[in-house]
């Protein structure tokens, strides 16, 4: 799959907003801001959104209409400017692998010291 993405300058990815989104997060996110390529996508997905505004990483739409995806497509030049090791540098403190494992092991300790 790297291959694939790493032939690409933009990322882009739309996701319904549903329930069930709202506490999700795309693994395609992490794969694609962890390579160095920005994104443009739709906020309402999780923390999605955050994560771009932090990491000056990609360009969020507010919604489905032609006006925003007008203002995605004027954002495109910045966003091909974008630096692909800023991007990485930016984004490694939360995809790493390392970071991963700090969490979980924090979520298992406070579920088992509770019993």
């Amino acid at each position: 799959m790297p291959f694939f993405l790493k032939a690409s300058n933009i990322n882009i990815s739309f996701i319904r907003p549903a329930y069930s989104k709202i506490s999700s997060s795309p693994t395609k996110l992490g794969e694609v801001l962890s390579m160095g390529i920005p994104i443009i996508c739709n906020g309402g997905i999780g923390d999605t959104e955050e994560i771009l505004k932090n990491t000056t990483s990609g360009y969020v739409i507010n919604n489905f209409t032609e006006e925003e995806f007008d203002k995605a497509i004027k954002a495109v030049p910045e966003l091909l400017q974008k630096s692909p090791i800023n991007i990485r540098s930016h984004v490694k403190d939360i995809f790493s692998l390392e970071k991963g494992i700090q969490s979980y092991l924090s979520c298992y300790q406070q579920i088992f010291a509770k019993k």
